[in-house]
C-alpha cells in the first residue's frame, strides 16, 4: 500500500513539474512574441512606379533626348593636353600601341613589327590633360545652338537668358571629366557627366522634383528603354524612352526606423540590323570605366555594382502623427541623366541596344539591415 502511495506521489509530482515547466515556457514565449511585435512594428510598401522624364516623343535625336528638366546639353568635348615621351618598358612591340623614335629633336611615329624584339631606343607618348579645348555640340532646351566661352577648365554659357558657369574637374591621366560644379544665380541647376566623361547635361532640379517634370507609369511589369542614342523601332515596343529619362519611384509606411534599398533587374538586348537580316542577342550590362550606368554621383544613394542594389545611406526615422498614425514616405532614384550606350555601327550593320528594367524595394528594420544585407548602409563607401 505504502509503495502504491509513493508511486502515486511521484507521478503527481512529475505531472505538476511538467505542467509548471510548460506554463513557464508558454509565458516566456508569449512575452518574447509581444516584445518582438513591439520592436518590429509595421512596414508596408504602398506603391512603386516609373517616372518618365522625356520631354517629347518626336523622332529627331536632339528633341527625343531632351528631358523636361533639361537646361542645356554639352557633347563632344575635346580636352587640351601636353605630351611627354618616355622610353618604353616593353621587351617586344605590343599590338595596339604606338611607338616613337627620336631624331633631330623630334619624336615621330615608328613603323614596327608586332611581336618583334625591341633592341634600340623607342618611346611612348604620355599625355597630361589640363583643360577643355573645344565643345563639339552645345544647345539648350529650345534646341538652338549655344556658343560657350572656354577658359582652361571653366565654361560659361547662356541658356534662356540665364548665365551659368561650369567648372570641370579633369582626370589628367585618363583624359575625362570626373565632376562639374555649376554656378548660377537664382536657380537650382546641376551638371551631370555622361558615360564617356566627355559630355554633360545641365538639369534644373526644381523641375525634376515637380509634378510637371515627369509622367508616372505603373511598375507592375518591366519597362523597355533605349540605352543607345539611336532607338530601334523594329520591335513591338512603341514610344520607348531613353534609359537616361527613367526614374524609379516608391512609397512606404513604417512605424519603426528603417533602411531602404532598391534591387534593380536589367536585361540588355543588342540588335544588329543588316541589309537583309536582323540579329538579336542579350549582352552583359554596359560598363564604362568599370561602372554601371546605375552608378550615381548623388551622395544620398550608393550603388553596389556586385549586387545591382542601390542603398539609401540615411536611416529613415518616422514621426508619429497626432492621431496615432504614421506618415507615408516616398523616394525617387533617377538613372544617370546623361547616360547613353556607345553602340558601334559599321558599314555592314547598324547597332541598337535596349534595356528592360524592373525593380523591387526592400525596407527593413534599421537594426536588422546589416544582418540581412551584409552591409551597414550608413557606413558603406564607393567601390
Amino acid at each position: 500500500m505504502k509503495k502504491k502511495i509513493r508511486i502515486l506521489i511521484v507521478a503527481i509530482s512529475s505531472l505538476l513539474l511538467t505542467m509548471l515547466i510548460a506554463t513557464v515556457f508558454a509565458a516566456y514565449t508569449y512575452v518574447k512574441d509581444i516584445t518582438l511585435s513591439n520592436k518590429v512594428g509595421v512596414i508596408d510598401i504602398d506603391s512603386k512606379s516609373y517616372y518618365n522624364y522625356a520631354a517629347s516623343t518626336e523622332s529627331g535625336e536632339r528633341q527625343a533626348k531632351l528631358r523636361k528638366d533639361t537646361v542645356a546639353v554639352l557633347d563632344g568635348i575635346i580636352l587640351s593636353s601636353t605630351s611627354t615621351y618616355l622610353p618604353t618598358e616593353d621587351d617586344i612591340f605590343i599590338n595596339g600601341k604606338t611607338y616613337y623614335i627620336y631624331s633631330n629633336g623630334t619624336y615621330t611615329v615608328a613603323e614596327v613589327e608586332v611581336g618583334a624584339l625591341i633592341t634600340s631606343a623607342y618611346y611612348e607618348e604620355v599625355k597630361t590633360y589640363n583643360g577643355i579645348s573645344k565643345i563639339g555640340t552645345c544647345y539648350g532646351y529650345d534646341l538652338t545652338d549655344i556658343t560657350p566661352t572656354i577658359s582652361t577648365n571653366v565654361v560659361t554659357l547662356t541658356a534662356n537668358e540665364i548665365i551659368m558657369t561650369i567648372t570641370a574637374t579633369i582626370d589628367s591621366t585618363n583624359g575625362v571629366i570626373t565632376e562639374a560644379a555649376i554656378t548660377v544665380t537664382g536657380k537650382n541647376y546641376k551638371a551631370v557627366i555622361d558615360a564617356d566623361g566627355l559630355g554633360m547635361v545641365i538639369i534644373d532640379t526644381d523641375i525634376t522634383s515637380s509634378t510637371d517634370g515627369y509622367a508616372e507609369i505603373s511598375a507592375d511589369s518591366a519597362i523597355t528603354c533605349s540605352a543607345s542614342s539611336n532607338k530601334y523601332s523594329g520591335d513591338s515596343v512603341s514610344n520607348k524612352i531613353y534609359l537616361s529619362q527613367l526614374g524609379l519611384h516608391f512609397a512606404f509606411t513604417s512605424e519603426v526606423a528603417v533602411y531602404v534599398r532598391i534591387h534593380i533587374q536589367d536585361a540588355w538586348k543588342r540588335t544588329r540590323v543588316y541589309a537583309s537580316s536582323t540579329k538579336e542577342n542579350y549582352v552583359l550590362k554596359d560598363q564604362i570605366s568599370g561602372q554601371s550606368p546605375f552608378t550615381v554621383s548623388d551622395s544620398n544613394w550608393y550603388y553596389d555594382n556586385k549586387t545591382n542594389c542601390v542603398y539609401l545611406r540615411e536611416m529613415y526615422v518616422p514621426t508619429q502623427n497626432v492621431d496615432g498614425t504614421y506618415p507615408q514616405q516616398a523616394y525617387t532614384f533617377n538613372v544617370n541623366e546623361a547616360y547613353y550606350y556607345n553602340a558601334i555601327s559599321t558599314s555592314a550593320y547598324t547597332e541598337y541596344v535596349d534595356v528592360q528594367v524592373s525593380f523591387t524595394v526592400d525596407v527593413v528594420q534599421a537594426n536588422r539591415a546589416k544582418a540581412l544585407w551584409g552591409v551597414d548602409p550608413s557606413t558603406i563607401v564607393s567601390n
